[in-house]
């Protein structure tokens, strides 16, 4: 019973997807600029130099036929069988001989979670989001491609390449699992010592 109060307490001032809208406004405006430091930081300086500056991610827009942008919002969208995207621009410097120019070019597109910071919605007031056809309720935390609805599944896994020891109650014996990863490639392993002490290795290939 205590339960059901905290959680009708926490919803009453937290949403089911604020996790997932946390972690991609700090994806965005953080991690993101962290991946294009740390690639900069690893490119050779040779005689053609190129360094890696600020990353800008722009407001979910569409590009129409003849050329022009304009922002768009998750209802249409899904009306006109679009992704929910936005321009993602990085500064870049190159260095050639002495003569340094600096230009803010576009990488591509990204996919906007909807609802979070990046999202034209951001800041609306309830009577805005009614008049551009969005629900007040949509607590969103999904993504919208090619018009339909896509969310992100979290999963818990074993963190791969580390050792978990167990103790199996049945026999008084310990077991170690591992989850051996190398890229892509991961299968899990287990380690036991059988009734008769012979230590038995299983793996899944």
């Amino acid at each position: 019973m205590a339960e059901h109060i905290l959680v009708k307490e926490f919803l009453k001032t937290h949403s089911l997807v604020e996790s997932n809208l946390k972690s991609f406004n700090d994806f965005v405006y953080n991690r993101m600029q962290e991946i294009v430091t740390e690639l900069s930081d690893s490119l050779p300086d040779e005689d053609f130099e190129i360094k890696l500056g600020k990353i800008r991610v722009g407001k979910p827009d569409k590009v129409e036929s003849d050329g022009s942008a304009r922002l768009i919002t998750p209802a249409e969208a899904r009306l006109r069988a679009l992704t929910y995207s936005a321009p993602v621009w990085v500064e870049m410097t190159i260095n050639y001989a002495g003569q340094v120019e600096t230009e803010e070019v576009q990488l591509g597109r990204i996919p906007i979670m909807v609802k979070s910071a990046a999202c034209n919605l951001n800041g609306m007031s309830e009577h805005d989001l009614i008049k551009n056809y969005i629900d007040p309720k949509d607590p969103g935390g999904y993504f919208l491609i090619n018009g339909n609805e896509r969310v992100m599944v979290m999963s818990e896994d074993l963190a791969s390449n580390q050792t978990f020891i167990e103790h199996k109650k049945t026999n008084n014996r310990l077991m170690l699992r591992l989850f051996s990863q190398r890229g892509s490639y991961k299968i899990p392993i287990s380690i036991v010592e059988n009734n008769e002490g012979i230590i038995e290795v299983s793996f899944s290939r």
